[in-house]
């Protein structure tokens, strides 16, 4: 038998049940933080006025209010958005 399979089979009965469960939890708890990063929007444009409103735009496609997080310049304007949930004092 081939001397990695050896070695892991040597690794795998050294795990015990509470590695294992351990491990899942971990996973589980890691997967359930990824889930709740907000969605970002970018927009490229030749002024800053013109950019935010491209952001503006995708945010109401998408049914959400957006907070500008950055901008630069560079020949061009690049904006980044996060977009978050419409809040009853935006909805008025």
């Amino acid at each position: 038998m081939p001397m990695y399979i050896l070695l892991t089979l040597s690794i795998v009965r050294r795990i015990n049940v509470n590695t294992i469960c351990s491990l899942i939890v971990v996973v589980a708890l890691s997967l359930l933080s990824f889930s709740s990063v907000a969605k970002t929007i970018t927009a490229v444009g030749s002024t800053i006025n013109s950019t935010e409103k491209e952001i503006s735009l995708q945010a109401e496609k998408q049914g959400k209010s957006y907070k500008i997080l950055g901008a630069f310049f560079k020949n061009r304007v690049y904006m980044i958005a996060k977009l978050t949930p419409v809040s009853k004092n935006d909805a008025s």
